[in-house]
Order: C-alpha cells, then sequence, then structure tokens
C-alpha cells in the first residue's frame, strides 16, 4: 500500500511554485530581474519568499508589508475618508511610491535602506532593513494585492473610499507592479478559509498571545478584493491553486506555465489618469 507522505507533497508544491520565480525572463544579460509574489493574506508568500532567498545568493526580498503608512497618518485617513483606513492592510495604506524607489535602488546596485514593520506593535522600527550596493541577483517583492486592478463595485462601496483605494491601486501600487517581470500568485480555494490562514499564521508568530477576534478585524476590510483577485487573478500572473489543505497537491492554472525568456506578463501602459 501506498503511503502518502505530506512532507514529500509539501516539497513537490515549494519546488513547483520556486520553479515559477526562477524561470528565466527576457532581460538584458545585466538586468537584475524583478519578481512579484502575490496572493490573500495567510497564503504562504513570506514562508515562499524565504525559501526563494535562501535558494541562492544575493536575492533579495522586499515584503509590501514594511511599507505600511504610520498609524496616526492612518487615522488622519480613517478621520478623513473612511474609518477601514486606520486598520492597516488595504491599499492605501501603504507608502508605495517609497517601496517604488527602494526597488529602483536595488536595480541600479545603489545601497538603499527600507523601514522594518512590527505588526505586533503597528509601527516602525529599528534597524531599518539595508543592501549594501551591488546589483542583487534577483528581487522579490511579496504583498496580498499585488496585481490588483481596481476596486469591485458594489452599491454600498462609498463614493470616497473607492475614489482612495481605487488611486491607490490602479497608480501607486501598479506603478510598482510595472516593474515586475514576472508575477506569481497564489489563488486561494474558497475566501472563507482566508481568516483560518491568518489565524494560523499568527499562532506561528505570536503563540498564545494572537488573537483571533483583531485576526478577523484586520482581514475583514480586504475580504471584497481577496474575492475580486480569486475570481479574477492578476492579468498575466503565473497562478497556483492552493489546496483547501495544506498538505494537498497546488496545481498551476492551466495556459500558465511560463515559458523560458517570456517577457513581462505586467502590462507596461500608464495607469488612467
Amino acid at each position: 500500500m501506498k503511503v502518502h507522505d505530506p512532507a514529500s507533497t509539501v516539497s513537490v508544491q515549494w519546488s513547483r511554485m520556486l520553479a515559477a520565480l526562477d524561470a528565466p525572463v527576457s532581460r538584458p544579460q545585466a538586468a537584475v530581474p524583478v519578481l512579484g509574489l502575490s496572493g490573500a493574506p495567510g497564503s504562504g508568500k513570506s514562508t515562499l519568499a524565504r525559501a526563494w532567498a535562501d535558494a541562492g545568493p544575493a536575492r533579495v526580498v522586499v515584503a509590501l508589508d514594511d511599507f505600511y503608512l504610520p498609524a496616526e497618518t492612518r487615522r488622519r485617513l480613517a478621520r478623513r475618508v473612511h474609518p477601514w483606513l486606520a486598520t492597516r492592510g488595504v491599499p492605501g495604506t501603504h507608502d508605495a511610491a517609497r517601496l517604488a524607489a527602494v526597488l529602483d535602488a536595488l536595480v541600479d546596485g545603489r545601497p538603499v535602506r527600507w523601514p522594518c514593520f512590527d505588526k505586533a506593535r503597528d509601527r516602525h522600527v529599528g534597524p531599518d532593513r539595508s543592501w549594501p550596493g551591488g546589483r542583487p541577483a534577483a528581487i522579490l517583492v511579496e504583498g496580498w494585492c499585488l496585481g490588483a486592478r481596481r476596486w469591485p463595485r458594489t452599491p454600498k462601496v462609498p463614493g470616497k473610499w473607492l475614489t482612495h483605494v481605487d488611486h491607490a491601486l490602479r497608480r501607486d501600487l501598479a506603478a510598482v507592479a510595472r516593474r515586475f517581470d514576472r508575477l506569481v500568485f497564489l489563488r486561494a480555494p474558497d475566501p472563507l478559509l482566508v481568516g483560518d490562514w491568518r489565524w494560523q499564521a499568527e499562532l506561528g508568530r505570536l503563540g498564545p498571545h494572537a488573537d483571533r477576534t483583531t485576526i478577523q478585524r484586520f482581514v475583514q476590510p480586504m475580504m471584497p478584493l481577496v474575492v475580486e483577485m480569486i475570481v479574477r487573478p492578476p492579468v498575466g500572473a503565473v497562478v497556483f491553486d492552493l489546496p483547501v489543505h495544506r498538505d494537498g497537491p497546488v496545481h498551476a492554472r492551466p495556459g500558465a506555465a511560463i515559458l523560458p525568456g517570456s517577457h513581462s506578463p505586467i502590462p507596461r501602459t500608464e495607469p488612467p489618469s
């Protein structure tokens, strides 16, 4: 009788995802590949990013989470636009311009520093993350909403909220995504799993100090866009369909395989004005 080995299955999953990130891109020989990794909160992006970084020298991981706006800035946005903006997470609560500037410095081989965000304390902490200079072998940017096109339209969406998050998606975060040579998207099988997955991730990070109510409050404002991205993944992304159970098989979406030498799947057009 054949015995199922979860560890072996997870190894295969990781190998497929890492292969997607490592497949060649059409770039001038001296240029630095810039990769994107997107997926709902708790889908395994940070774990995969660490595995990718450990798989080769001079690889740099930059997390969208490190570029959250300070809490006081978010509180001002909450008073001016919508209360959901007080909680980090949704588009419009990041300093996307600074993230873009960090990526440009890394690609150019310049020394650069960027913030380190402590989620438990909801603030930036020292020391900053840094790169000493010289061109890295590759750069990976990971963040839950990278590649999203717009906030979903529903009758209950307030106009000021929609204007703010759409501006963040279609201009600020789109400017980051246009720097990608490839985007890999980890698609959850069911949006109802996202809260549980985020809870599991926080348990691993905080142990008994993790608070489920806080996690649900954190995830709730994101859910309309989480569902939108599950139904309509980022254009041109390589999509991996995640299993309901973490030791189940991961499937690449048919037609999403990367061919050696394929060029950027992210449209290079300017965002709408």
